[in-house]
């Protein structure tokens, strides 16, 4: 849906998967790829740290949430 310009169905496939299943790493993936792209690091920062409690060894996904902390403007956890 997403690649076919449906943006907005496939956010909303997305929310509804990730309501059904709350650690879905793909899903949660999607969401953190998807709203980056569309400019909300505010919503891509919130996806990308629940994907982090799932995850915690990824260091790619660690600096990721650092640089959505700075785009959104929120402090980095020390």
């Amino acid at each position: 849906m997403h690649s076919a310009g449906r943006i907005g169905e496939a956010m909303t496939a997305l929310k509804e998967n990730l309501a059904r299943h709350p650690d879905g790493r793909d899903t949660l993936l999607a969401l953190v790829t998807f709203t980056r792209n569309g400019g909300d690091a505010g919503a891509s920062l919130e996806y990308a740290e629940r994907l982090a409690q799932i995850t915690p060894q990824d260091r790619g996904l660690a600096a990721l949430i650092e640089d959505l902390r700075r785009q959104a403007g929120t402090p980095s956890a020390q």
